[in-house]
């Protein structure tokens, strides 16, 4: 399965942009940066624990049926397998207990963990420990089905996962919509995003081994004339370009699959068909053992469709059915003649398990979210169930409107794509939803024609025309929302002339959130709507950057699609400028594998830039990727490493060669060759490259540990370090080198305690570096040396006694402060809450007067000193005693926060700080740390708005921080209030944009997150609002 890695984007300054580039600043909160297979991402994210998160905090986001609970469940077995630890998994829907939801620790301990009476607490400690320790993986299934609203629950998530509890390693699961809720919650989490099936290579290989689970490419060939076969050859006409898309989503491949095994057909167009026709084979693939009559199917069908809806709408556990809510709808189970035996015999209905506040009550769940979401949808006779008809630019009185409630989304695609549903109901539900008008529109600048939910009843409309498919105003909505995505600037040009053009500018920027929003929504238009709007615009525009963007999205959902492939060809053929050709070329290859234009574009510039190294290194860098195997791309590499005379240049070819062409003997000659340069630097990175092309190269790691131990250079020998962890991850050749290494310095040597930082990266449950490790500490005097070595077992060893007694005896031996309080932090760091490590650092806390020092121990105690009352102490009184605006200030309330969420004292310094403080850098960072911990706080928010709430003209750094922690730290129940001061503080300030843009953002949240008539009381609620000048 691959995974893609989606990291928050750079943020983007509005200082010298001009009217054209201003969607520079519509780049979606989260980008593909890497994919990943499956093992590789075992491997390199969980167990050599890369990347930001170092493998402790991952979300696996996707849409329904991506296979995120199958991935789930495929890491808790790899973890028992490999041994690394205990996987703790927790199914979110169970937290919630009578509408309320439970925290994780009074779940963990009280319900999961399972224990005698009389062995309750000796349990509970050593369960506690283990989370301490560092041991448990944290597996939290259904973000997403936890019964609060999209932002809220990961607020809730965020809020729990302190304590012991968040000494864990967390890896959860959650859908793509409620993820993108809120992308300042879960913030430090790394998100790998599920990605669909490639067609027709994935697809058509899970068809194979569906239908023929022995086939593999290398040893037979499917008949021609086989199921396979003829789903495949199906699959692949013209006029099934939809079911392609449709299917490219694992488990609705799945449904086809087996749809097509039992009864071989006509194809679905939407997805309502296909679980329709699902759900016809099933009782099929049923009649067998249980004969049901057709009239009794439909009798079912509605029966589960009410049981569906009522659940959805309720605000118990989402898709965890308790018992006696279903015996209330369907009947008793013990009742051979009631809908829910009928249920559970058939299998619609399957027992998961009993409520957690009530073990003897079972709870149940439908064979797949997926199908309680689609009966549902079979249910509901009348789009006005979403949407009230009598709307008219305010709330219907009495009626929820559920086109805004997230939980609902898949349900009202799903009523879309229903072929028993009047063709002339759906076009007037997409009207209402692309009119619709929320009554809230004080803020719109002139041209713009909606309100925050008209954005989004617009955006849920466009997504709607892909299940129904003969919408009529399906190119009109389609190209609104690319207008939105990439001209959005422009569009406010148009609306608010004869303005300034700075005026323009500043107007377009206060907006983005609409374009984000709009990008996200443009992968579920239809595709070949949306292609069309895209190249249409990639033909009219002269805008560099809107090119750029417009490209990026065809290679997204434009594979196979020639259109698409016409329109690149021709950009390439009309492009100059090599970094330009370059990006084309890799998007035109992604879309059309193999094509000849690619490969000779980069042939080309591999000629023209071999005489410069920045262009050169960006051009191999593209072949890496794409080239894998291409004959002419490894012949255009050799031709480069006979001609070039710069080792820059030849290095990175030849690095680039052993990728596309792996085990290239002329690629593995030259790095070699490269070992030998008298430039210092060559060597080492000559080294790197052949270790990453051909691991466990002895003259790579040869040359890179004889530059460890010999050379003198600090530089050098820091980057030789570095090189050797890039290659040597879990590589027994580099570890033995390293500890042969270490045993053949003298002590004290540098070396030494770089070896033993490169171990303590490199070599996690390794033997052979733990005995290393354990011999360094025994012999060594150095205390450097001995704190490296302590350190970096504690890191490979977790728990190791040998490197925690020797920390503690460095501890109650050393008098230098500085070296006391790395001690602490090492110890603390590797025997989470060790009590010595606490004291020793309070101890000394409260003897300093050292600036410096302290300033250290209280980022120590940030780290380590979570829950405990010593540490929690220390810094609240050292709080107590420092001046408003020192610099220490936030930096103690940032910690105490940390490791006491939700204490007053720290989020009242905090709002404090912001308030006095003159210091742009500090005040950004205290705005930072409030935004940590003060989610939900009353007083850190009424403290904010007061902030925020100036009649200054001038909008200085300390509102626009401000404004964003307000943004980060808002809960739903204080968001009606929230609207209203904002709404009152802006008046007539929408002319200063800044603060203009800042205030959108922050009742752009509330519009996601609070019920449209909840808001739209708030927004009304204040009398003396005046119309923006």
């Amino acid at each position: 399965m691959a995974l893609v890695e989606r990291k928050k984007s750079e943020k983007r300054e509005q200082d010298g942009l001009s009217p054209e580039q201003g969607t520079k600043l519509y780049e979606p909160e989260y980008e593909e940066k890497q994919r990943f297979t499956h093992n590789t991402f075992l491997k390199e994210i969980l167990q050599q624990k890369q990347g930001k998160s170092q493998g402790k905090r991952i979300s696996l986001i996707g849409e329904p049926g991506a296979g995120k609970t199958t991935l789930l469940q495929t890491i808790a077995s790899w973890i028992l397998e490999q041994k690394f630890g205990l996987p703790v998994w927790v199914s979110l829907a169970d937290l919630t207990l009578d509408g309320n939801l439970r925290s994780l620790e009074n779940y963990l301990l009280n319900s999961w963990l399972p224990f005698s009476p009389n062995e309750r607490q000796k349990v509970q400690e050593n369960f506690t420990e283990q989370f301490k320790a560092g041991r448990v993986w944290l597996l939290l299934d259904g973000v997403d089905e936890i019964a609060t609203s999209g932002s809220q629950t990961l607020q809730n998530i965020s809020r729990q996962l302190s304590g012991w509890v968040g000494k864990a390693r967390v890896v959860l699961t959650c859908r793509l919509n409620v993820w993108q809720a809120d992308v300042n919650a879960l913030s430090d989490f790394e998100t790998f995003r599920l990605l669909d099936f490639d067609y027709p290579q994935q697809v058509h290989q899970f068809i194979d081994n569906w239908f023929n689970p022995s086939h593999t490419p290398h040893t037979s060939h499917t008949s021609h004339t086989s199921p396979s076969s003829r789903l495949k050859e199906e699959l692949g006409k013209e006029e099934k370009a939809r079911v392609r898309d449709l299917v490219q989503n694992p488990l609705r491949l799945a449904l086809l699959c087996r749809s097509w095994q039992l009864y071989e057909g006509s194809l679905p167009e939407t997805k309502a068909e296909l679980y329709s026709q699902f759900v016809e084979q099933f009782y099929r693939w049923k009649s067998i053992i249980f004969p049901i009559k057709k009239s009794k199917q439909r009798e079912l069908n509605l029966a589960l469709g009410r049981l569906a809806k009522d659940d959805i709408d309720s605000s118990g556990g989402r898709f965890r059915l308790r018992q006696d809510f279903i015996v209330e709808r369907l009947g008793d189970t013990d009742d051979e003649n009631s809908l829910f035996y009928l249920a559970l015999q058939i299998g619609w209905l399957n027992n998961v398990g009993v409520a957690a506040e009530s073990p003897t009550k079972k709870v149940y769940a439908f064979f797949h979210a997926s199908f309680e979401e689609y009966f549902a949808a079979v249910a509901i006779a009348d789009w006005d169930f979403f949407l009230p008809r009598k709307h008219k630019n305010k709330p219907v009185k009495g009626r929820r409107y559920r086109i805004f409630e997230p939980q609902w989304e898949q349900v009202i695609l799903l009523w879309l794509g229903r072929e028993d549903v009047e063709e002339e109901e759906k076009e007037g539900f997409i009207q209402a939803l692309t009119k619709f008008r929320d009554g809230c529109g004080t803020f719109l600048i002139p041209g713009v024609d909606r309100g925050f939910y008209g954005y989004e009843a617009y955006f849920l409309a466009a997504a709607g025309i892909t299940e129904f498919s003969k919408c009529t105003q399906a190119d009109k909505i389609v190209k609104k929302v690319v207008d939105w995505c990439f001209r959005f600037n422009e569009v406010a040009i148009e609306g608010i002339l004869p303005e300034t053009p700075k005026k323009v500018v500043d107007w377009g920027f206060g907006y983005n959130k609409i374009a984000i929003e709009a990008k996200a929504v443009l992968t579920e238009t239809p595709r070949k709507n949306t292609i069309n709007a895209l190249v249409q615009l990639l033909g009219s525009t002269c805008d560099g950057w809107i090119r750029y963007k417009v490209v990026e999205s065809l290679e997204k959902i434009g594979r196979g699609n020639e259109k698409a492939i016409n329109a690149l060809v021709q950009l390439l053929g009309c492009t100059s400028d090599v970094h330009s050709r370059r990006e084309v070329a890799e998007s035109l290859w992604k879309i059309n594998p193999g094509n000849k234009k690619v490969i000779d574009t980069f042939v080309h510039l591999l000629e023209s830039t071999s005489d410069d190294r920045i262009r050169c290194q960006a051009v191999l860098l593209s072949i890496e990727k794409i080239c894998m195997g291409n004959k002419k791309a490894i012949d255009a590499l050799i031709q480069l490493l006979g001609s070039t005379s710069d080792s820059w240049i030849c290095m990175q070819a030849a690095e680039s060669l052993g990728k596309i062409d792996p085990g290239n003997d002329n690629a593995i000659n030259a790095l070699v060759h490269l070992l030998e340069s008298t430039d210092i630097n060559i060597p080492r990175f000559a080294a790197e490259s052949l270790g990453k092309i051909n691991p466990g190269n002895e003259n790579a790691i040869n040359t890179l540990v004889h530059l460890l131990g010999s050379t003198s250079c600090n530089d050098t020998h820091w980057l030789a370090a570095r090189s050797l962890r890039k290659i040597g991850m879990g590589n027994e050749n580099v570890i033995n080198a390293l500890v042969q290494l270490l045993g053949s310095t003298s002590d004290g040597n540098k070396v030494q305690w770089r070896v033993a930082e490169n171990l303590g990266e490199i070599g996690t449950g390794n033997k052979k570096a733990i005995d290393g490790l354990v011999q360094l500490l025994e012999f060594t005097s150095d205390d450097y040396t001995c704190r490296k070595a302590a350190e970096s077992l504690g890191q490979i060893d977790p728990g190791n006694k040998k490197a925690i007694d020797a920390l503690v005896h460095f501890l109650e031996s050393t008098s230098d402060n500085y070296t006391c309080v790395s001690a602490a932090q090492s110890l603390g760091q590797i025997d989470p809450g060790n009590e010595n490590a606490i004291n020793a650092l309070v101890q000394l806390l409260e003897s300093t007067s050292d600036y410096n020092i302290q300033w250290l121990i209280v980022e120590s105690l940030g780290e380590i000193g979570t829950g405990n009352k010593k540490a929690i102490d220390a810094l609240a009184n050292l709080l107590g005693s420092t001046s408003d605006d020192s610099e220490i200030q936030w930096r103690v309330a940032q910690s105490l926060g940390r490791i006491d969420p939700g204490n007053e004292k720290a989020i009242y310094a905090l709002v404090q700080f912001l308030r006095s403080t003159s210091n742009y850098d500090l005040l950004k960072l205290a705005a930072e740390s409030l935004g940590e911990i003060g989610k939900g706080n009353e007083k850190a928010i009424n403290g904010l708005l007061h902030l925020l709430g100036s009649n200054s003209d001038y909008w200085t750094p300390r509102e626009r921080e401000v404004a964003e922690s307000l943004e980060k730290i808002l809960v739903e129940k204080q968001m009606a209030e929230v609207i209203t001061s904002v709404v009152t503080s802006l008046k007539g300030y929408i002319d200063n944009s800044d603060r203009f843009h800042k205030c959108y953002e922050i009742i752009w949240k509330c519009a996601q997150t609070l019920p449209y008539p909840e808001f739209y009381q708030a927004w009304h609620s204040s009398s003396k609002l005046k119309k923006p000048r």
